[in-house]
């Protein structure tokens, strides 16, 4: 952002926002920092300078009930039922959620879903995986 964009932030016209963004490190408690803040960051400028954003959808998956890659060797009772408390094992998805509750919190009347495919079937042409550079 320019300075002036900085002093005075142009106003988004955005009513919902479906976050899906994710990078991977190596290690869980790396995954953690570093998805936390990239959702913190989008979060911390588009809700007080979205007037009209009324939802924020955040798309995860299924380790949330069955933990991190780094974890499915450890023993561990899945949390199938959403009553049930979180995995006791870092977990990125955990983090992303508890930053959404925090940042929608801010704002009055925001609300928020959470979703948790457990697999999604197609493919992104222009996705570093099939490209050909």
């Amino acid at each position: 952002m320019t300075k002036k964009h900085t002093q005075n932030p142009p106003k988004l016209l955005m009513s919902h926002v479906f976050y899906v963004a994710s990078t991977d490190r190596s290690l869980e408690y790396e995954n953690c920092i570093t998805n936390g803040t990239m959702l913190h960051n989008v979060l911390r400028v588009m809700i007080p300078n979205a007037p009209k954003l009324r939802h924020v959808c955040l798309q995860t998956g299924h380790k949330h009930y069955n933990g991190s890659f780094e974890c499915l060797s450890k023993p561990h009772d899945p949390p199938f039922h959403e009553c049930l408390p979180r995995l006791k094992l870092l977990n990125f998805y955990y983090k992303l959620e508890d930053v959404l509750f925090e940042e929608v919190g801010k704002k009055k009347g925001l609300t928020w879903s959470v979703h948790r495919p457990g697999i999604i079937f197609g493919f992104s042409p222009n996705s570093s995986e099939y490209s050909e550079n």
